[in-house]
């Protein structure tokens, strides 16, 4: 094909077709754009880029316990501890977060370790125990926006990167905590104000380890 009455270089032309068939392009889109890419916004989503490693995850996550978490997209940054086991009235039960993300290990392998389950109150208007996962319930807009959302737990030596797979509210009483495995965590809120009867769950799959 002759291209008339243009200043710009054939070469330039060539670049430009040869462009639209680059494997490049499309991961630049965020994923709500894929089935239209004419009205993407290419500058609204940068896919994670992995560079640490995974083949020795089993042995990175036992050296030791999680201390901190963070969720940059929705503004989640807290300290992490352990909840112990404490005695009450009508039997034994954890204790409550304070300020703070308490993890729950369901697994003895990993009881002083990162793999598990992390609370966190959406609020605490009564106790005052704060508020350190208020912006949870965001989780699942971004979800159905197809933002990725990742989720970065520390110990002293490692940063444990989870991919968010999925969002849900269940009732209180169906919550049942189990073995997630090695390389799955639960991040868990109350829902429904102001009954706060309700549990949100959020699920993270593990995708790298800096």
């Amino acid at each position: 094909m002759e291209i008339q009455n243009s200043s710009r270089p054939l070469k330039d032309f060539n670049e430009l077709i040869a462009g639209y068939s680059s494997l490049k392009l499309g991961p630049s889109f965020h994923p709500k754009d894929w089935a239209n890419p004419m009205w993407a916004e290419a500058d609204t989503f940068s896919p994670y880029q992995i560079k640490g490693f995974l083949h020795n995850r089993e042995s990175e996550l036992l050296i030791g316990p999680a201390l901190s978490i963070q969720i940059p997209l929705i503004g989640i940054d807290s300290k992490i501890k352990d909840l112990s086991i404490v005695e009450q009235n009508d039997g034994r039960s954890y204790e409550t977060p304070k300020n703070i993300v308490g993890r729950i290990s369901t697994n003895e392998e990993f009881e002083k370790s990162v793999p598990g389950w992390f609370f966190g109150h959406l609020e605490s208007p009564i106790k005052g125990e704060g508020n350190v996962f208020h912006n949870l319930p965001e989780v699942a807009d971004h979800l159905r926006n197809g933002d990725p959302v990742y989720v970065h737990i520390k110990n002293h030596k490692r940063d444990f990167v989870y991919l968010v797979n999925k969002s849900q509210v269940i009732h209180k009483s169906d919550l049942q905590l189990y073995d997630l495995g090695m390389d799955s965590i639960m991040l868990v809120t109350c829902a429904n104000r102001p009954y706060y009867d309700h549990r949100q769950l959020v699920s993270a799959r593990l995708i790298d380890i800096r």
